[in-house]
Protein backbone atom coordinates (compact mmCIF):
# COMPACT_ATOMS: atom_id res chain seq x y z
CA UNK A 1 0.00 0.00 0.00
CA UNK A 2 0.89 3.25 -1.11
CA UNK A 3 0.24 6.76 0.56
CA UNK A 4 -1.82 8.69 -2.44
CA UNK A 5 0.18 11.58 -1.61
CA UNK A 6 3.04 10.07 -3.70
CA UNK A 7 0.79 8.89 -6.71
CA UNK A 8 1.24 10.77 -9.75
CA UNK A 9 -0.94 10.35 -13.11
CA UNK A 10 0.86 9.92 -16.22
CA UNK A 11 1.50 12.38 -18.33
CA UNK A 12 1.74 9.76 -21.52
CA UNK A 13 -1.35 7.53 -20.40
CA UNK A 14 -2.85 5.97 -23.48
CA UNK A 15 -6.02 6.75 -22.94
CA UNK A 16 -5.66 10.89 -22.88
CA UNK A 17 -2.17 11.05 -24.86
CA UNK A 18 0.98 12.82 -23.80
CA UNK A 19 0.07 15.95 -21.49
CA UNK A 20 2.34 18.84 -21.04
CA UNK A 21 1.17 18.91 -17.09
CA UNK A 22 -1.10 17.12 -14.61
CA UNK A 23 -3.75 19.65 -14.82
CA UNK A 24 -3.82 19.19 -18.63
CA UNK A 25 -4.11 15.43 -17.76
CA UNK A 26 -7.07 15.46 -15.70
CA UNK A 27 -9.35 17.84 -18.19
CA UNK A 28 -7.96 15.53 -20.87
CA UNK A 29 -9.53 12.49 -18.59
CA UNK A 30 -12.22 14.55 -18.05
CA UNK A 31 -12.80 15.71 -21.86
CA UNK A 32 -12.22 11.74 -22.71
CA UNK A 33 -14.63 10.61 -19.99
CA UNK A 34 -17.65 13.06 -19.09
CA UNK A 35 -19.60 12.18 -16.72
CA UNK A 36 -17.95 8.90 -16.39
CA UNK A 37 -15.27 10.42 -14.25
CA UNK A 38 -17.79 11.76 -12.03
CA UNK A 39 -19.72 8.49 -11.48
CA UNK A 40 -16.40 6.66 -11.02
CA UNK A 41 -15.60 8.80 -8.23
CA UNK A 42 -19.28 8.50 -6.60
CA UNK A 43 -18.46 4.52 -6.97
CA UNK A 44 -15.40 4.88 -4.85
CA UNK A 45 -17.49 6.83 -2.78
CA UNK A 46 -19.93 4.43 -2.06
CA UNK A 47 -18.18 1.13 -2.45
CA UNK A 48 -14.10 2.19 -2.34
CA UNK A 49 -11.80 0.81 -4.77
CA UNK A 50 -11.92 -2.47 -5.99
CA UNK A 51 -10.04 -4.76 -4.09
CA UNK A 52 -9.55 -6.85 -7.62
CA UNK A 53 -8.44 -3.99 -9.42
CA UNK A 54 -4.78 -2.79 -8.26
CA UNK A 55 -2.55 0.62 -9.27
CA UNK A 56 0.23 -0.29 -11.42
CA UNK A 57 2.85 2.31 -10.66
CA UNK A 58 6.59 2.75 -11.38
CA UNK A 59 9.01 4.82 -9.60
CA UNK A 60 8.82 8.39 -10.57
CA UNK A 61 12.07 9.42 -12.33
CA UNK A 62 11.63 13.10 -11.27
CA UNK A 63 10.79 12.50 -7.50
CA UNK A 64 12.71 10.15 -5.51
CA UNK A 65 10.53 7.87 -2.96
CA UNK A 66 7.32 8.65 -5.44
CA UNK A 67 5.65 6.83 -8.09
CA UNK A 68 3.78 7.21 -11.81
CA UNK A 69 0.49 5.65 -12.49
CA UNK A 70 0.93 3.13 -15.25
CA UNK A 71 -2.38 1.55 -14.27
CA UNK A 72 -5.35 2.88 -12.88
CA UNK A 73 -5.39 6.62 -14.32
CA UNK A 74 -8.94 6.97 -14.15
CA UNK A 75 -8.99 6.29 -10.70
CA UNK A 76 -6.09 8.57 -9.05
CA UNK A 77 -7.93 11.26 -11.46
CA UNK A 78 -10.98 10.59 -9.38
CA UNK A 79 -9.22 10.70 -6.32
CA UNK A 80 -7.69 13.65 -6.91
CA UNK A 81 -10.96 15.59 -8.00
CA UNK A 82 -12.67 14.33 -5.09
CA UNK A 83 -9.18 15.85 -3.22
CA UNK A 84 -9.52 19.13 -4.81
CA UNK A 85 -12.67 20.09 -7.27
CA UNK A 86 -10.95 23.37 -8.33
CA UNK A 87 -8.87 20.86 -10.23
CA UNK A 88 -11.89 20.58 -12.38
CA UNK A 89 -12.99 23.90 -12.81
CA UNK A 90 -14.23 25.40 -16.21
CA UNK A 91 -15.54 21.57 -17.02
CA UNK A 92 -18.65 19.98 -17.44
CA UNK A 93 -18.44 18.03 -13.91
CA UNK A 94 -16.92 20.66 -11.84
CA UNK A 95 -19.92 20.91 -9.89
CA UNK A 96 -20.43 17.80 -9.68
CA UNK A 97 -17.18 17.26 -7.84
CA UNK A 98 -17.96 20.27 -5.84
CA UNK A 99 -20.46 18.10 -4.27
CA UNK A 100 -19.34 14.61 -4.36
CA UNK A 101 -15.93 16.24 -2.35
CA UNK A 102 -18.03 17.10 0.53
CA UNK A 103 -19.21 13.21 0.34
CA UNK A 104 -15.67 12.26 0.07
CA UNK A 105 -14.26 14.20 2.65
CA UNK A 106 -15.80 12.14 5.38
CA UNK A 107 -13.89 9.37 4.38
CA UNK A 108 -10.82 9.90 2.54
CA UNK A 109 -8.51 7.37 0.93
CA UNK A 110 -4.80 7.71 2.42
CA UNK A 111 -3.62 4.66 1.06
CA UNK A 112 -4.26 2.96 -1.99
CA UNK A 113 -2.89 -1.21 -2.75
CA UNK A 114 -0.47 -1.41 -5.83
CA UNK A 115 1.49 -3.60 -7.04
CA UNK A 116 5.12 -1.84 -8.13
CA UNK A 117 6.75 -2.31 -11.31
CA UNK A 118 10.49 -1.26 -12.69
CA UNK A 119 9.09 0.90 -15.30
CA UNK A 120 6.30 1.73 -17.62
CA UNK A 121 7.37 -0.64 -19.92
CA UNK A 122 7.52 -3.34 -17.05
CA UNK A 123 3.42 -2.96 -16.88
CA UNK A 124 3.31 -2.58 -20.37
CA UNK A 125 2.14 -6.19 -20.74
CA UNK A 126 -0.56 -6.46 -17.93
CA UNK A 127 -1.84 -2.87 -19.11
CA UNK A 128 -2.71 -3.76 -22.60
CA UNK A 129 -3.98 -8.18 -21.20
CA UNK A 130 -6.30 -5.35 -18.69
CA UNK A 131 -7.57 -3.30 -22.50
CA UNK A 132 -7.07 -4.69 -25.50
CA UNK A 133 -8.72 -7.79 -27.04
CA UNK A 134 -6.26 -10.30 -26.97
CA UNK A 135 -7.95 -13.78 -28.20
CA UNK A 136 -8.86 -14.61 -24.84
CA UNK A 137 -5.30 -13.34 -22.72
CA UNK A 138 -6.34 -10.71 -20.03
CA UNK A 139 -10.02 -9.42 -19.18
CA UNK A 140 -12.32 -10.23 -21.51
CA UNK A 141 -16.09 -8.51 -21.60
CA UNK A 142 -19.14 -10.65 -21.21
CA UNK A 143 -21.19 -11.28 -24.10
CA UNK A 144 -25.51 -11.03 -24.10
CA UNK A 145 -25.86 -14.51 -22.57
CA UNK A 146 -23.87 -13.94 -19.48
CA UNK A 147 -24.77 -10.55 -19.18
CA UNK A 148 -27.98 -11.87 -18.71
CA UNK A 149 -27.43 -14.50 -16.38
CA UNK A 150 -26.09 -11.89 -14.22
CA UNK A 151 -28.72 -9.93 -14.67
CA UNK A 152 -30.85 -12.85 -13.16
CA UNK A 153 -28.82 -13.16 -10.64
CA UNK A 154 -29.68 -9.82 -9.75
CA UNK A 155 -33.18 -10.44 -10.06
CA UNK A 156 -33.66 -8.19 -13.12
CA UNK A 157 -35.24 -10.42 -16.16
CA UNK A 158 -35.38 -9.20 -19.51
CA UNK A 159 -38.77 -10.75 -21.34
CA UNK A 160 -36.41 -12.01 -24.28
CA UNK A 161 -34.54 -13.95 -21.75
CA UNK A 162 -38.10 -14.93 -20.01
CA UNK A 163 -39.20 -16.06 -22.75
CA UNK A 164 -36.48 -18.75 -24.03
CA UNK A 165 -36.12 -19.68 -20.66
CA UNK A 166 -39.73 -20.63 -20.87
CA UNK A 167 -39.46 -22.87 -24.35
CA UNK A 168 -36.13 -24.12 -22.71
CA UNK A 169 -38.34 -25.66 -20.10
CA UNK A 170 -41.29 -27.09 -22.30
CA UNK A 171 -38.12 -28.66 -24.82
CA UNK A 172 -39.68 -26.31 -28.14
Amino acid sequence: ELETGLLSVDLGNFRIGDQETTRDAYHAMILEEGEGIANLADDIIKLGLSPAELFIVCPDPDKKGHFVVCEGNRRMTAIRLLENPALASGTSVHSRFVALAKQYALKPLKRVSCVVMDDKESAFVWIERKHRDLGGRGVAQWGATATGRADAFRGKIRASRAVLDHLRARRL
